[in-house]
């Protein structure tokens, strides 16, 4: 008999080794996976991870500004920082102003007279809000006192009305603290205009001398509408840290538009200083932004 195969047998084996480079791998096999590859991937990964507390924690600045303008009105110049075309809108009495944009300001002629220094500013839902000022007295009356914090309005008029204290005003306080440099009257820590607490721990108040006080107030808006909350803080100028001087509590008003710094009191001055206003967004949303992004990249290893 012939040793050759039958014409069929022939022409199977052609069909079947057509492609001389094709490997016939068993039908479970994987491709083998390029250790480069994989090396790269496990440094991504690890480099993430290692930058994911300092990404969690990153604030943006809002506004900042030092005053290291001249003696001139603070009305309508600029901040060192503005995320937009943001400019001061401060009181006068008269024609003399209130504040200067070397951040001196000075009491007016009465006791009752007051005024504010604000920027226009508008929270959003999903956030936290860390505002911090350096206030300063070097004379003021029993009744003086500074304050910085959020509030609802602006207006260039110095008036009993218009320094975050008055609920009916055109500049009213929803989340701000203020101090004094005597010790006829307490610190307080204000959510809205009446809603008062004296501050949990008081500082040194000398009533005539120079008192420099580090003012922050959180706000926090990252629970939702209708369950925003301030925490008021302060320290001595110097001082490592500060000191909570007020719980954290919910809002009495989320009506907000504005954030500054006001003044009350006849016959003071002082200054401002190391203004800022940051923001860091909600931390679960960034946790959550983040773990996403770590499972995206273990997808493509």
């Amino acid at each position: 008999m012939s040793s050759f195969p039958r014409d069929g047998a022939i022409r199977s084996r052609s069909r079947r080794d057509s492609n001389p480079l094709k490997l016939n791998l068993p039908t479970n096999a994987k491709p083998v996976k390029s250790r480069k590859s994989s090396l790269i991937t496990a440094i991504a990964l690890g480099g993430f991870a290692a930058l994911l507390p300092a990404t969690l924690s990153a604030a943006t600045v809002l506004f900042s500004d030092d005053f290291s303008g001249g003696t001139g009105n603070l009305n309508g110049t600029a901040p060192d920082t503005r995320p937009g075309t943001e400019s001061w809108i401060s009181a006068s009495q008269g024609s003399t102003p209130l504040f200067l944009a070397n951040g001196a300001f000075t009491g007016g002629s009465t006791s009752t007279t007051g005024g504010t220094a604000t920027l226009a500013f508008t929270p959003e839902q999903g956030k936290v809000y860390t505002l911090d000022a350096t206030l300063s007295f070097t004379v003021g009356s029993s009744g003086s006192w500074l304050g910085l914090g959020f509030a609802k309005g602006q207006n260039v008029t110095a008036s009993a009305s218009n320094r975050f204290s008055s609920p009916t005003g055109d500049v009213i306080g929803r989340a701000w603290s203020f101090f004094r440099n005597n010790t006829n009257n307490p610190n307080a820590a204000m959510d809205g205009t009446n809603s008062t607490a004296v501050w949990t721990t008081l500082f040194p108040e000398t009533s005539g001398n120079t008192q420099t006080i580090d003012l922050r107030v959180v706000l926090d808006t990252s629970a939702g509408a209708g369950n925003w909350t301030a925490t008021w803080y302060a320290r001595q100028t110097g001082d490592p840290s500060y000191i909570a001087v007020r719980a954290t509590a919910d809002l009495v008003t989320e009506d907000i538009d504005s954030v500054g710094f006001a003044m009350s009191g006849s016959g003071m001055s002082g200054t401002v200083d190391n203004f800022s206003l940051t923001v860091v967004p909600e931390p679960s949303a960034m946790l959550l932004g983040a773990l996403g992004l770590l499972g995206l990249l273990r997808r493509r290893r």
